[in-house]
């Protein structure tokens, strides 16, 4: 062992590799969130910070192993995600294209992703409530990943390390999000992309929040359990609620032009 001395780093993907089995997706994710639990036990937030990229890069060599995504296919009418080389790895840009044009069923999900992949300089705002999320989805947790290497780059000073998106292969559903839309006012959409961010972030906690008080009423028909589980589902409606909100200003702002626009019949004298 003193011969051939071995990281701390390679140390802890080696443990936590032959852990166990690592044959599904849920296999993976638990490696993940392990490899996740190490860096958070990091202090010094430089040292986590290169722990966890260093650590995220090998498990994600091993989760998705390489593959051409530029030559892939595109649909009828459909143009490829436009990257800048930058400084972003050519692995990392595969992820978010990987998610963003691979039609994940989770729409909130994939509109923050695309919305801070298109207002790159937003990502250094919302980093540390990103690095809280813990998807079990590996691709969704991929791009929050590279997302956070764009953060640790655009703090240290260096250029955008990726390119806004014009023409997106299969774009969410813009009806929902003014962030996704090139008519847009550049400060609104950054202030709607923030409270998705902000949706996108409590919603697994309320989920998780509203599952353990229905147990527990289930379990105990305790009066304070129910309580909490109303609370609860207070707060899910709520957050429903300003979800919709987004789709009614949308609604609000396209009614706004529509009715700006001539309506193509002359008056007559």
């Amino acid at each position: 062992m003193l011969a051939e001395p071995q990281s701390l780093v390679d140390a802890l993907w080696q443990f936590e590799l032959a852990a166990g089995p690592l044959k599904t997706p849920e296999d993976k994710a638990g490696l993940r969130a392990r490899l996740i639990a190490h860096v958070e036990s990091i202090e010094d937030r430089d040292i986590a910070s290169l722990y966890r990229r260093s650590l995220l890069d090998r498990f994600y060599a091993f989760a998705f192993p390489p593959r051409e995504y530029a030559g892939r296919s595109q649909g009828k009418g459909q143009a490829a995600p436009a990257f800048m080389s930058g400084r972003l790895s050519a692995e990392g840009r595969n992820r978010l294209e990987a998610f963003i044009s691979g039609g994940a069923r989770d729409r909130l999900a994939r509109a923050v992703i695309c919305g801070l992949t298109r207002f790159p300089g937003e990502i250094p705002r919302h980093a540390d409530a990103l690095a809280r999320l813990t998807p079990a989805n590996l691709e969704f947790a991929a791009a929050i990943d590279t997302l956070l290497e764009v953060a640790e780059m655009l703090e240290a000073g260096e250029e955008t390390p990726i390119s806004a998106i014009a023409d997106l292969a299969a774009p969410p559903d813009n009806a929902h999000f003014t962030f996704l839309r090139e008519d847009t006012d550049p400060q609104a959409a950054r202030e709607e992309l923030s409270e998705a961010v902000a949706l996108l972030v409590e919603r697994p906690r309320l989920e998780s929040a509203l599952a353990a008080a229905t147990e527990r009423f289930e379990r105990t028909f305790d009066d304070a359990a129910f309580a909490e589980q109303q609370m609860l589902l207070k707060r899910k409606l709520e957050f429903e609620a300003r979800l919709g909100q987004m789709a009614s200003k949308r609604a609000a702002a396209f009614a706004a032009v529509v009715a700006d626009e001539p309506s193509g019949s002359s008056e007559q004298d």
